[in-house]
């Protein structure tokens, strides 16, 4: 045994280390680092307890002040019997100072899970009072489409009460009673450690599922968005505000809501200080009605304006149902049939309802939708120019202001004369992606059966539906191929995309909107800044390998690597959902994927994108590997994780709390291990790369052969002992490839060649 001091910041162990001894804190304090939670342990305090069970660390240790350690060997539990021989005092000292520990870690994790049951109650209970203030004041309920998911911390979390009172039982005896108890046998104190030890790593494992739904939820409560109870209850009191009503009620709810937001620490200070210094200098007293006028005043004159220049009559955008309806030539009988549908679900006593009577109403509103839009862009698409009700139709699935109310169609009027934010090389709305199939830019998609349009056109001729001659006309009709794709993959796509299948109807309704439309809008910069995001951690997701051959200049055959981006298409409504569509748009692999996005989401855009971008790394590795994307003869990220995943059980490399995680985790994705896949890509994105090591080492190592970090994360892992080992492969390997491509540039130049983009973006790419 030896004394040793340690400086303030220095790492004593690290998470994975071989242990190899025991060490009592007898002055300062150290922290216990989990993921990203810091447990203090103070002096008398026995650090390496949790290693026992298995002879490795199961957390970092570093100092959190200048610290005084006693260190004893220890590699074995005879080690603990001959020091107890040798010195009969430990065997009281090393028992209580193990208890000590483990009373520290539960309480600790006692105060995370009440935090988690606390948060689950705040929701609850501030989502129900808004609906009562909602109807209270007479105002519309703005949908926090979040709500409709929260679920309580998961019993499998919650360790049994009484193992936190056994350890808090035994922390609280006098020296005395210790003595007397564990004085006497070795193999009591012994005992009293490693089941110390074995409780430490139990509570560990549950407590990074309870982090895990902190981290998740507490985005309820306040959300960098603005999709939050925060954001619900501020606007609700401006409203009520503005009706001149008594918010006191709302006042205290909000004061209760920013204390617990304050009290739990698990948002960024700054953060909350902005979000609560706009709620308190907020005067909700300002902008009276006498003011309000002349503006709505000077709104309405630079609407009537502009309706005049693209020749719509003010009788026609006063009741844009007819307009829309008129447009794609339906008359006036016609006109009032879908008015009544429409009249009828508008007013239905629950908008919610399942009953067969509404899903019915649901289904032909629906049949209605799919047949106005095609008949109205099929001549959009003819005159080339359309007004801004006829785009509210297009890209926001709007029909009828009585569905939107009179506010959200405001909003939604502003917004569709400045779409072009919705557009650019890669993102499109709805409008200008069909626009590009009709122009002969892009070809329609798959359909849901993975016919492209030449292998749908053969299908219909083997069945019979056409004939040899109008397949062959059909293969070049524009038209037609803007058909295919709004039957096949608007229809089938524009539902799931907007995520409550249950009560969804393609017309835009008052419901959908949960903020201000300009909140939910998708825009093009938006979608270019959350693939960013994940480009700056995950640099090699849209690279592919494609050919090059100059044989004039000796190369017949070179791969390259090339950046293929995803096409973004804007699904008009207001949904919770994403997809991965196509993970090429044919059959060549440097053809771009076919991302799907509700134009207006109260979802975080940043998950979605993560989410939609695991689902394509899976994708594309199947379509790359083709029949053999699972066989591990053929090493690939699917056939390796399918591996991994399939015989988890029979792995040495996964300890019990892994295989048991992996469990609850098939379980959940309803044993599709693709969405095992994305759940764990989603992990390694957001947590992996930021140093807050959450996943075991086997789907650690999987996913950095195939998705390997950007230069500047791999330069800051480089410490941790879990990536090493990992980065010391990639970088001779990298280096392999370098020397490959300076060979190959080589040899092209001395042969006459002068290096191309595509040369140098294949260079560039073995820099990141």
């Amino acid at each position: 045994m030896s004394m040793v001091r340690i400086e303030k910041g220095k790492h004593l162990i690290h998470k994975d280390d071989a242990q190899e001894k025991l060490e009592i804190i007898l002055q300062g304090r150290v922290n216990m680092i989990v993921g990203d939670e810091v447990i203090p342990l103070d002096t008398g305090t026995i650090i390496g307890i949790a290693a026992c069970e298995k002879q490795r660390y199961c957390c970092d240790y570093i100092a959190a002040e200048d610290t005084v350690l006693m260190e004893y060997p220890y590699k074995q539990v005879a080690d603990l019997e001959k020091l107890f021989a040798e010195q009969p005092k430990y065997a009281t000292v090393f028992p209580m100072a193990a208890v000590k520990q483990a009373n520290t870690v539960l309480n600790y994790y006692g105060k995370r899970t009440e935090l988690a049951k606390k948060l689950y109650s705040m929701g609850v209970g501030m989502y129900r009072d808004y609906k009562y203030l909602c109807s209270k004041y007479d105002l519309t309920e703005k949908q926090l489409m979040s709500m409709e998911h929260l679920v309580p911390l998961e019993q499998s979390y919650i360790l049994e009460e009484w193992k936190q009172g056994y350890f808090q039982a035994l922390a609280g005896k006098d020296m005395q009673s210790v003595n007397a108890f564990l004085g006497t046998d070795f193999a009591v104190g012994i005992g009293t450690m490693l089941y110390a030890g074995k409780v430490i790593n139990e509570v560990l494992a549950k407590m990074e599922g309870v982090r895990d739904y902190l981290h998740y939820w507490q985005d309820i409560l306040l959300e960098e968005g603005g999709d939050d109870l925060f954001q619900l209850y501020f606007d609700l009191e401006i409203r009520a505000t503005r009706k001149g009503a008594d918010t006191s009620d709302i006042q205290q709810r909000m004061e209760k809501l920013m204390e617990f937001i304050h009290v739990s620490e698990l948002y960024d200070e700054k953060f909350v200080r902005e979000r609560f210094i706009e709620y308190e200098g907020y005067d909700f007293t300002a902008i009276p009605e006498e003011e309000i006028e002349p503006e709505i005043e000077a709104e309405e004159n630079a609407a009537e304006a502009a309706q005049a220049e693209l020749g719509i009559s003010p009788e026609a955008v006063s009741d844009p149902l007819a307009y829309i309806l008129e447009y794609a030539s339906y008359d006036a009988e016609k006109i009032e049939e879908i008015r009544k549908q429409i009249a009828t679900y508008r007013d239905l006593p629950d908008i919610y309802s399942t009953d067969d009577h509404v899903r019915k109403l649901r289904r032909s509103i629906a049949a209605v939708y799919y047949e106005v839009y095609k008949a109205a862009i099929k001549r959009a698409l003819q005159e080339q120019a359309i007004s801004p009700v006829l785009r509210m139709f297009f890209d926001f699935g709007f029909m009828d202001s009585g569905l939107l109310g009179e506010e959200y169609t405001e909003q939604l009027y502003a917004v569709a004369e400045r779409l072009s934010e919705c557009n650019s090389e890669h993102v499109y709305t709805m409008y200008e992606w069909l626009k590009s199939i009709y122009i002969g830019k892009n070809e329609p998609s798959k359909n849901e059966f993975d016919l492209d349009y030449p292998a749908y056109l053969a299908d219909l001729r083997r069945n019979g539906t056409i004939t040899k001659k109008e397949q062959e006309e059909w293969k070049d009709d524009q038209w037609k191929k803007v058909e295919y794709e709004i039957e096949n993959m608007f229809t089938s796509s524009n539902r799931a995309v907007y995520g409550k299948i249950s009560t969804f109807i393609p017309i835009l309704c008052e419901y959908d909107i949960v903020n201000s439309v300009e909140t939910m809008l998708v825009t093009a910069a938006r979608i270019n800044e959350a693939l960013d995001k994940i480009r700056s951690v995950d640099f090699s997701i849209f690279y592919r390998d494609t050919t090059f051959s100059d044989p004039a200049h000796d190369i017949t055959r070179e791969f390259l690597k090339k950046e293929v981006l995803p096409d973004v298409i804007l699904m008009p409504n207001a949904g919770t959902k994403a997809m991965m569509w196509q993970e090429t748009a044919g059959g060549r692999r440097d053809t771009s994927a076919r991302f799907l996005f509700p134009v207006m989401t109260a979802g975080n855009l940043d998950e979605l994108m993560l989410e939609t971008a695991g689902r394509f790394r899976w994708e594309m590795c199947r379509k790359e590997q083709g029949a053999r994307w699972n066989d591990i003869r053929e090493m690939s990220l699917t056939s390796e994780y399918y591996d991994y995943v399939q015989y988890y059980k029979k792995n040495h490399d996964l300890s019990p709390e892994a295989k048991e995680k992996l469990k609850n985790a098939l379980w959940k994705a309803k044993n599709n291990y693709r969405e095992v896949f994305v759940k764990d890509y989603q992990v390694w994105i957001k947590y992996e790369a930021k140093g807050s090591f959450r996943m075991n080492r086997v789907a650690r190592g999987i996913l950095f052969r195939y998705c390997p970090f950007v230069k500047e994360i791999r330069d800051s892992l480089k410490v941790s002992p879990m990536y090493q080992e990992m980065i010391q492969k990639y970088d001779i390997i990298i280096g392999r490839e370098k020397r490959h491509v300076a060979l190959f540039e080589d040899k092209y130049r001395k042969a006459g060649g002068e290096l191309t983009e595509e040369m140098i973006v294949n260079k560039e790419f073995y820099e990141m």
